[in-house]
């Protein structure tokens, strides 16, 4: 079947995420992914700092798409973290279209943490570096993609669910980790990357990222990696 595409970005299954249940309790089963194994009654220990800002349009540019090859991997995810302004690093995507096999990178602007470049900062410093996912040589971190529906209004829509991290102090683990923006598609960018440790993009790209999920290549079997 042929990619629909819309704006650039492949269009995603609508129609599929707008029939999950509403509740915070049981997660469409028709989901690609299963969200089981997060609890419904989700902290919010990496929700996006509460500042309140004038409405202002959704920022359509604040993302680059390349076609950088022809080649298949999973999906790839690299966090930059800026030493200088936390709320100001990068996220990039490679992925391969499941369809085409054309290989495509997007990167946006991305934040983490509240400006605390300490990774065993609690609430506060940026996610700890390291891999999560595929080959993290640990049981606690992950990349798993979901709509999700329940816990703070900011980390929900579509996100990816990294799970915990040990810090590189070894003092502390950082939990409910993910991907995020600020809340459901359609709520206005606010234009606040600051988080207390998840990794935050603007609505915009969130979309490209998550349009260019629903064709990629294996899918689910993607992965992090966050350096600094």
């Amino acid at each position: 079947m042929a990619t629909a595409w819309a704006n650039g970005v492949p269009h995603r299954k609508v129609a599929v995420m707008r029939s999950l249940n509403a509740s915070e309790s049981t997660p469409s089963s028709s989901r690609r992914r299963k969200r089981s194994r997060v609890a419904p009654a989700v902290l919010s220990v990496c929700v996006g700092l509460a500042v309140m800002l004038s409405a202002a349009p959704a920022n359509a540019a604040d993302y680059t798409i390349t076609n950088v090859g022809t080649y298949t991997q999973p999906p790839n995810f690299y966090f930059t973290g800026n030493w200088s302004q936390t709320d100001n690093s990068t996220l990039e995507m490679y992925l391969t279209d499941v369809t085409s096999g054309i290989r495509y990178r997007i990167a946006s602007r991305a934040g983490s943490g509240t400006g605390s470049t300490n990774d065993c900062y609690y609430n506060n410093g940026w996610l700890p570096r390291g891999l999560y996912g595929r080959s993290d040589n640990d049981s606690i971190s992950r990349v798993e993609h979901m709509y999700k529906t329940w816990g703070n209004e900011v980390v929900r829509g579509e996100v990816w669910f990294l799970d915990r991290k040990v810090c590189s102090s070894g003092a502390a683990t950082r939990s409910e980790l993910f991907i995020h923006s600020n809340g459901i598609e359609g709520t206005a960018w606010n234009y606040n990357w600051k988080t207390n440790g998840c990794i935050k993009v603007s609505q915009s790209a969130r979309g490209a990222f998550a349009g260019y999920w629903w064709i990629a290549y294996d899918g689910e079997n993607e992965q992090l990696s966050v350096s600094y």
